[in-house]
């Protein structure tokens, strides 16, 4: 499990797009990183595409207290979207 943690506008969404893009099985065979540095390492172009990746936002989340956040997780769309991802 790998959290990143960082301050506002500090590129978080794009770097996990990026290690989804990479990494995840969704995504084998992806020829975006050809050229590119990490492409040059036989090590990492084995992984590319093999594990798989799970990317949660909690951007929406605006409550200023975790009681708050945690009622409007219950009820919100959010709970359902992890239920469905549980059946893939």
């Amino acid at each position: 499990v790998t959290l990143i943690t960082r301050p506002r506008r500090f590129g978080k969404t794009l770097t996990m797009s990026m290690v989804e893009q990479f990494f995840s099985v969704e995504y084998a065979g992806n020829e975006n990183f050809q050229g590119l540095e990490i492409w040059k390492e036989d090590g990492y172009r084995k992984m590319q595409g093999t594990y798989p990746v799970i990317s949660l936002s909690l951007s929406s989340v605006k409550e200023k207290s975790y009681e708050e956040a945690r009622k409007k997780q219950n009820s919100d769309r959010f709970l359902p979207q992890c239920r469905s991802m549980r059946r893939r």
